[in-house]
């Protein structure tokens, strides 16, 4: 157990600030208890036209609805 302790929180002097870290983390934990995981919503997607296979592959998607442009 010391171990965990050591190689998470790092040398033996912050064992205290672990145990006040150790503490809030499962405080939060015990709130989230009994919550779904995720909930998803994913809207109905019309059958329009698709990218070649080549361009597909180029742009991560094969539909032109969802080729957005995230700054890259």
């Amino acid at each position: 157990m010391d171990q965990f302790r050591q190689s998470n929180c790092g040398p033996r002097h912050a064992q205290q600030s672990c145990t006040a870290n150790e503490a809030r983390n499962q405080a939060k934990r015990s709130c989230l208890e009994g919550l779904p995981l995720a909930m998803a919503y994913v809207p109905k997607q019309r059958w329009n036209t698709i990218y070649e296979a080549e361009k597909a592959i180029c742009r991560g998607t094969a539909f032109p609805e969802l080729d957005l442009p995230f700054g890259c």
